[in-house]
């Protein structure tokens, strides 16, 4: 089985869910100090989609996909009216470390939220759910093979 990794957006930063709807394949930026050696083409990303300044907490997984590149210093892929006007978005423009990825299914009418993960003994060590604080997370393969199952990807 590919490594997993989890790719985390913030709302406040990116319109993540209007993305998803318009594209099925998207330029996401990498740890690049941790994990830029480890990311492989073939490995599984979980799109996790952040709480950002909503009242409403939804949390959780919006889409999956598969690496498609190397890593690679580069500009983001989507125009940049994706972007928000934040401070932290202005960075997201920039260069940086990225991987192409391409969703073999999305979430947006069912995603697999945060409850659900950690009430899940086979999810519920996934490290976003503790430190949310980075983009890229590894996933361990238990975890990964529950996460695929929820998310119907065989």
């Amino acid at each position: 089985m590919p490594k997993c990794w989890i790719f985390q957006s913030n709302p406040n930063h990116y319109r993540i869910l209007q993305a998803l709807a318009d594209f099925n394949e998207e330029t996401w930026p990498i740890s690049p100090n941790k994990h830029r050696h480890e990311i492989q083409i073939g490995d599984l990303v979980f799109i996790w989609k952040t709480k950002g300044s909503s009242p409403i907490d939804d949390r959780g997984i919006y889409a999956v996909g598969r690496v498609d590149s190397i890593p690679e210093y580069k500009e983001p892929s989507p125009p940049f009216h994706y972007f928000t006007d934040s401070r932290k978005a202005k960075d997201l423009k920039k260069p940086a470390w990225r991987v192409d990825v391409r969703y073999l299914t999305k979430l947006l009418n069912a995603p697999i939220l945060r409850p659900i993960l950690e009430f899940n003994p086979r999810t519920s060590s996934v490290p976003i759910l503790r430190f949310s604080r980075v983009t890229t997370y590894p996933v361990d393969s238990e975890a990964c093979e529950e996460l695929c199952r929820l998310a119907g990807i065989t």
